[in-house]
């Protein structure tokens, strides 16, 4: 393994380490998901400044607050790595509001406020209108897939400047493309085609590449399934390197990484967990510096969306038990 992605790789498990040594009641989840942020970022933790954003939260919302949900620790990694963390939340709590989560109200909205406060640059209500627009456009085409949690990929779609319209429509291209050749589960396959919609390589080129690469996985034993994790794979697509050299260096980071809380033992992370960390390392080591900001938040919104959709299972696998 190179050792720029050896770094990545212990960049990650470092960062687990210091969240993880403050955060001992929040969700193991959550925590290697804002480890992932800040490895992506590049950026140095600062769990105090992480802690004070907590407070900052409680004092400006209610007990019952959607910005107090699941994705409350995702918010207060955002905030410590902004330059003003106060004004950070206002920003975010205000998109939301514009988002209108009557309609909404999921952490799909939070996580989507969280993408127009990174990129909106004085242009706020211009993205607020296009992330609705690009979502009610994804509604008509899927109408029993999309949800709340999709609202994220929308606003990543409308920051990056393109017509809403014909972002959407490469969406649904890659989406008819990805359907004839990657297995994976049809909201899976939705979010994918979001993300490949933000580059600006060949589609059918790029959908090739994510199935040559899925299938490479699976083969070697390190699959990441057809869940929502392999949503993940989208990130791959401007690293520049064949499908071979990034399925080797995934298999690397993958062995390397289970030597690691929190993926080795009985107790540790699923294998296909293990796997998107190893891709989320991969994608790390070989960014481009232009395309490095993007890359992490797209990086955030995958991961804030698998950890819900986990969550959401475990709620109603829950459920049902309690009803048998």
């Amino acid at each position: 393994m190179n050792k720029i992605l050896e770094n990545r790789c212990d960049e990650l498990i470092r960062a687990y380490g210091l969240l993880k040594e403050k955060e001992k009641f929040e969700d193991e989840h959550n925590i290697l998901a804002g480890a992932g942020l800040f490895m992506a970022s590049g950026k140095e933790i600062n769990t105090a400044r992480i802690e004070a954003c907590s407070r900052i939260i409680d004092a400006n919302t209610g007990l019952f607050s959607e910005l107090r949900g699941l994705c409350k620790y995702i918010i207060r990694c955002k905030m410590a790595l902004s330059k003003n963390p106060a004004v950070y939340f206002d920003d975010v709590a205000r998109i939301y509001k514009e988002l209108d989560p009557g309609i909404f109200t999921s952490d799909g909205s939070v996580a989507a406020a969280m993408v127009v406060a990174d990129y909106m640059n004085g242009n706020e209500e211009k993205l607020v209108a296009d992330t609705l627009a690009i979502y009610k456009e994804m509604r008509k085409a899927h109408s029993f897939l999309t949800d709340g949690d999709d609202l994220p990929f929308a606003a990543l779609m409308a920051a990056s400047g393109k017509d809403p319209f014909e972002i959407h429509e490469r969406a649904e291209a890659a989406y008819e493309l990805l359907r004839g050749r990657f297995k994976a589960e049809r909201d899976t396959l939705q979010s994918l085609s979001h993300i490949l919609s933000l580059y600006d390589e060949d589609l059918k080129e790029m959908c090739e590449s994510i199935s040559d690469i899925g299938n490479a996985l699976k083969e070697a034993g390190h699959s990441l399934g057809g869940s929502v994790r392999a949503a993940i794979l989208g990130l791959l697509m401007n690293s520049g390197k064949s499908e071979t050299e990034l399925v080797e260096e995934i298999l690397e980071a993958d062995e390397y990484l289970k030597q690691f809380a929190p993926f080795k033992g009985i107790f540790g992370f699923e294998k296909s967990d293990r796997c998107m960390y190893a891709v989320l390392c991969v994608q790390s080591a070989n960014e481009s510096t232009g395309k490095a900001s993007l890359s992490a938040t797209v990086s955030a919104v995958v991961q804030m969306a698998i950890v819900a959709r986990m969550q959401e299972a475990a709620i109603q696998a829950a459920t049902a038990a309690a009803t048998m």
